[in-house]
C-alpha cells in the first residue's frame, strides 16, 4: 500500500492502474484487461518508471475526478445540489450534455486528461485547480 500523509492508502493494483493510465497511455488496458498490465511486456516498463510522486499526482487526479462524478450524480438525484452546475459553468438544462459522467470510467477520464487536456472543458478546470 502507498500512503499519502499517512491518511490515504492506495492499493498496489490501483496504483499500477493509475500510473499506467496517466503516464503510459494504457487507460483502456487498465480498464478492460488489467491483468495485461502485469505481463512480460508491460510490467517491466511500469516497475522501472513508477515512483511515489507520480502515484500521488495520478491519485489526486483520480480523487478529483471521482468528486466531479459524485457531484454530477448528486445533482441528477436532487435538483437542490447544484454545485456541479457552478463548477462546470452551465445551466441545469445543459446537464444532459454531461451524461457521459454516469458511465465514465476513471481510467478513461485519466486517459482523456493525458491526451486531450487542452480541449476537454471538465479536465481543463481540473488542471487549473491542481496548479
Amino acid at each position: 500500500m502507498f500512503g499519502i500523509n499517512q491518511s490515504k492508502t492506495i492499493s498496489l493494483e490501483l496504483a499500477i492502474q493509475l500510473y499506467a493510465s496517466v503516464y503510459l497511455n494504457l487507460a483502456p488496458l487498465a480498464k478492460m484487461k488489467k491483468s495485461l498490465l502485469f505481463n512480460e511486456e508491460n510490467l517491466p516498463e511500469i516497475l522501472n518508471n513508477i515512483n511515489a510522486d507520480r502515484i500521488i499526482f495520478a491519485f489526486k487526479i483520480y480523487t478529483r475526478i471521482m468528486k466531479i462524478i459524485s457531484d454530477y450524480r448528486r445533482c441528477i438525484r436532487s435538483k437542490q445540489k447544484t454545485e456541479i452546475l457552478q463548477y462546470l459553468g452551465i445551466k441545469a438544462k445543459d446537464l444532459k450534455q454531461y451524461s457521459f459522467l454516469n458511465t465514465a470510467d476513471i481510467f478513461y477520464c485519466l486517459y482523456m486528461y493525458k491526451s486531450h487536456r487542452k480541449s476537454w472543458v471538465l479536465l481543463n478546470m481540473l488542471e487549473r485547480e491542481m496548479r
